[in-house]
């Protein structure tokens, strides 16, 4: 716990896309975004953003929780992927705001017993 204690903690509210319903609809599920900054999908190693609005930011993690691939301002009507990836978060983009970049560690919390929105913890 003492290395956690000198890191500077970030924390972002994230809903958790687990069931295959949702991971499809992903960030055009109305309303999914509501009182959260981004959409985590849990399996997921590949994206798409056909029928999106804007351009999206993405990050994929892997099984420790460490970005593998980071995409800002990934267009409409493209594709992305990344080896080893075990989920993806995603926003749509906000060029005012920061976005996880590769290599840093993220921790997921549940808040209220595993029900969403759930927080995800950038390690500095």
């Amino acid at each position: 716990m003492d290395c956690i204690d000198q890191r500077t903690m970030i924390s972002h509210r994230v809903r958790v896309a687990n069931r295959l319903f949702s991971r499809l609809l992903g960030l055009k599920a109305k309303g999914v975004m509501n009182d959260v900054d981004a959409l985590l999908l849990d399996p997921c190693y590949s994206i798409h953003s056909y029928g999106m609005p804007t351009d999206i930011d993405v990050a994929f993690i892997d099984k420790q929780g460490r970005v593998l691939k980071s995409l800002r301002n990934l267009p409409p009507r493209r594709l992305a992927s990344c080896h080893g990836a075990r989920a993806t978060l995603e926003r749509f983009s906000d060029p005012t705001s920061s976005w996880f970049s590769e290599g840093e560690m993220l921790v997921l919390s549940y808040l209220d017993d595993k029900k969403v929105p759930a927080i995800i913890t950038k390690m500095e």
